[in-house]
């Protein structure tokens, strides 16, 4: 499981939110496996709420997705829905690669040198 971290800024976090970020950062888990460390950042933004999510997987790669909402939870949600998609994009990229082949006919034929 990742490591999980939840910052407020000008607002306390109740246990029951820290429940809900941890449940859906595990919903992240379903998309991809190399997540090592996901960071959630909650604050009031004037009338709405803000969340933010950085996301950094075992290969160096990271992930940003911001959110606002009338509410944390919906802040949450949508923040989630569009980090889940940059996961899914990320995946099918390396999975791309992976179809490609890395063998010398292949990099031929894409123009790379050996």
């Amino acid at each position: 499981m990742a490591q999980v971290s939840v910052t407020a800024r000008h607002v306390e976090v109740p246990d029951e939110l820290r429940e809900y970020v941890e449940e859906k950062v595990d919903r992240l888990a379903r998309f991809e496996d190399k997540i090592r460390k996901v960071r959630v950042i909650l604050s009031p933004d004037g009338g709405a709420y803000r969340a933010e999510m950085r996301v950094e997987m075992s290969r160096g790669a990271r992930l940003v997705g911001e959110a606002s909402g009338t509410g944390f939870p919906e802040a949450l949600d949508l923040v989630v829905d569009k980090v889940e998609r940059q996961l899914a994009r990320e995946k099918e990229r390396r999975q791309d690669r992976r179809r490609e082949g890395a063998g010398p006919e292949a990099q031929r034929a894409r123009g790379r040198p050996r």
